[in-house]
Parts: C-alpha cells; structure tokens; sequence
C-alpha cells in the first residue's frame, strides 16, 4: 500500500515538473504572451469561434428555408380549400355537374399532395446536401406549382 502511494506521489511530482519546465521554457522564450502554447490554444479557440459562427449561420438558413416552405404549403392547402368551395358553389348554382366537380376536386387534390411530398423531399435533399436532388425537386414543385395555377383559372372560369 505504501509502495503506491509512493508510485503516486513520483508520478504527481513528475507530472509537476513536466509543467513547471514547459512554463520556464516560455518564460525564457519571451514570457507567457510570446507562449508557444498560449499561441496554440488562442489559435484553437479562433477556430472554435469561427466553426459556431457558420453553424449559426447555417442554422439560421435553414430555419428560414423552412419557415419559407411551410408559408407555401400553407398557401398551397388554403388553396385547395378555396377552390373546393368555389366548385362547391359552382356546382350548387349549376354552372358545372357534380361528375365535373368531384373530377376537378381531385385533380386539385392530387397535385395539392404531390406538392407537399415533394417539398418535405426538397426539404430532406437540402439536409443531406444533395445538390442535384435539391435541384430536382425545386424544378418539379415549379412545375406542380404551374399546374396548379392552371387548375385554377380553369376553376375560376368554370365558376363564373
């Protein structure tokens, strides 16, 4: 037991000594501003603080995607819902069947979904930085975007 205790103490001590002549190195290599190793660790520390400062950029971005795409699917499903009135009161004024109705609701409906799918996929390319994919899909809610445009002024004549 006391043979440990002693193998302790010469590792405390040398450990010590260790510290005290890396500090008498730098204070006789100009003090402890011109440290060598303070240098380092300030050089550490700089990276550090760049490294937080892009990832709260980059968090910042990416709230403000989201924030973006989900006003625009809030849009789209208002929308939806919009429309089907409108052919709702179209229907019961008689300007269009109950056949042409259910035909133009789902066809709203459909594109309304393929909207949404593709945007929560949007959503998971730009996580996993997959240029092409983000690409892909952003040209393809463009075009679903288009299509609902169509429907709608279809809509919108049909329920005039």
């Amino acid at each position: 037991m006391r043979r440990r205790l002693l193998v302790l103490a010469a590792l405390a001590l040398l450990g010590g000594c260790a510290t005290y002549l890396a500090e008498k190195a730098d204070l006789e290599g100009g003090g402890a501003a011109g440290s060598k190793r303070v240098a380092d660790a300030q050089e550490r520390l700089q990276l550090a603080q760049d490294r937080q400062a892009s990832l709260q950029e980059d968090e910042l971005g990416a709230q403000e995607e989201r924030a973006a795409v989900e006003a625009e699917l809030a849009e789209v499903n208002a929308n939806l819902k919009r429309q089907s009135s409108r052919l709702a009161a179209a229907q019961k004024a008689g300007t269009i069947s109950k056949a042409e109705e259910q035909r133009r609701l789902r066809q709203l409906e459909k594109l309304t979904s393929d909207f949404q799918t593709a945007s929560l996929q949007l959503q998971t390319r730009r996580n996993a930085d997959d240029a092409a994919g983000v690409r892909e899909k952003e040209e393809e809610l463009a075009r679903l975007k288009a299509e609902i445009d169509a429907v709608n002024k279809e809509i919108a004549i049909l329920a005039q």
